[in-house]
């Protein structure tokens, strides 16, 4: 079990780190664009970003129950991220 364990976080973190990358290329290109403040590290404010991602998703039930359809939850993602 420990060893499968092992596997599935060094393919979760794998897999993270693509999506970190390019998020923190986005974080990079808006502050080119000046949409964001150059005193933001691109990596961590990405990894920052996917951690709440991964925090909210286990409340999107509960989310709904109190009136915040999916649509509405995608948008309030988008709009944080972007």
């Amino acid at each position: 079990a420990e060893e499968g364990n092992r596997l599935f976080r060094a393919a979760r973190s794998h897999a993270n780190l693509v999506v970190i990358d390019a998020m923190a290329e986005m974080v990079a290109e808006g502050q080119k664009a000046r949409r964001l403040n150059d005193s933001l590290d691109p990596f961590t404010t990405a990894a920052a970003m996917i951690a709440m991602i991964e925090h909210l998703l286990p409340y999107q039930e509960s989310l709904q129950r109190r009136g915040a359809n999916k649509p509405t939850l995608q948008q309030t993602i988008a709009i944080i991220l972007y």
